[in-house]
């Protein structure tokens, strides 16, 4: 387990569920991957992409926001059309996908989700560094209580 800071994410948003979830990231994916995302966004750090969940209405069964975008200084603003959030600084748990990322990121959280951990739900993410090469792993944390 690993303390985390608290961290500035600008980006796209949608409202999902565990039932829509492959059909809205791909959606989201797509937005991500606009050749001009990470320069809409002031001040971003584009050495890792974010993707966030939080908003949780229940567990990861239940609606939650996910996030897709990049690091921030704390007081930049979200331009029209992008959300800004803020992962809580708190205990997370970290684990890496390595290989087929479209395979490998679905796997590591099914197996997250039979754990036996007592999750916080406040926000989870994953970080893809160096989005812009062919990333080969992403590391996943996920907030727990300690």
């Amino acid at each position: 387990m690993l303390h985390q800071s608290h961290q500035h994410i600008i980006g796209f948003q949608i409202q999902t569920s565990y039932a829509t979830a492959a059909q809205d990231m791909g959606l989201l994916w797509q937005q991500a991957m606009q050749p001009d995302f990470v320069t809409r966004i002031p001040g971003a750090l584009p050495e890792a992409l974010y993707v966030v969940y939080t908003d949780y209405d229940s567990d990861y069964q239940g609606r939650y926001a996910a996030i897709i975008g990049y690091a921030v200084p704390a007081a930049t603003v979200p331009p029209e059309g992008l959300v800004a959030v803020t992962l809580p600084a708190g205990t997370y748990t970290c684990d890496r996908a390595q290989g087929d990322l479209v395979e490998a990121v679905p796997r590591l959280w099914q197996e997250i989700w039979q754990r036996p951990q007592t999750r916080t739900y406040q926000a989870d993410y994953e970080v893809y560094t160096n989005p812009d090469a062919q990333t080969k792993q992403v590391d996943i944390y996920v907030g727990v209580k300690e």
